[in-house]
């Protein structure tokens, strides 16, 4: 029983990491980032970053940091799934509720990519309404996204970092060789003899 909870900074790869272990090997996806999105559906709020920043900022306070994390964890439970790929981990209180529940069962992994750039670039590439359409907005919004996250906190209680820095096959190859074969290897060899 494995569950690979994902950080990283915005553009750094984590929805590419968490729907690649579920294209290639069937492993659910879940994200803290839908929980919220409900809920600004719900109370009828645009979700733009910063209003989502809000909505989580404000949940995060009333429940002392755990909500969001608590959520995901019900669905497991609801769902009884004996492995996930939950991403949009954002604060330390995120991942101390998941390893608490899952104990060793829960491994945090960062994704790196240090040029922010490189990430607005991927930002722009993928052009979703949300993200800053300058260089100097995304960066001001990540420094916001830090503060409010503790997200640097978060990224020392991560068991796994991948570097994202590279071409695409570099991180299939990254993840690969980083959390499926030393975590999923018997799934890893079950496609193996399918192919």
């Amino acid at each position: 029983m494995k569950f690979i909870g994902v950080s990283g900074l915005n553009c750094s790869g984590k929805d590419t990491l968490v729907h690649y272990l579920h294209r290639e090997y069937g492993i659910p996806v879940l994200s803290l980032g839908d929980e919220v999105r409900k809920i600004a559906a719900y109370e009828d709020i645009e979700p733009t970053r910063q209003n989502l920043h809000e909505i989580s900022w404000r949940y995060m306070f009333l429940t002392g940091g755990e909500f969001f994390a608590q959520k995901i964890i019900q669905k497991i439970e609801k769902q009884h799934l004996t492995s996930s790929a939950v991403t949009g981990i954002r604060t330390p209180a995120d991942v101390t509720s998941l390893k608490r529940h899952f104990g060793n069962g829960f491994i945090l992994v960062h994704v790196k990519v240090d040029d922010p750039y490189l990430r607005f670039m991927r930002s722009r590439a993928r052009g979703a309404e949300r993200d800053p359409q300058k260089l100097e907005d995304f960066l001001r919004a990540e420094k916001e996204e830090k503060e409010l996250f503790h997200m640097q906190e978060t990224e020392k209680f991560s068991d796994i970092i991948i570097d994202n820095s590279g071409s695409l096959e570099d991180f299939h190859t990254a993840i690969e060789e980083t959390i499926v074969q030393p975590l999923f290897i018997k799934v890893h060899r079950l496609k193996k003899h399918i192919v």
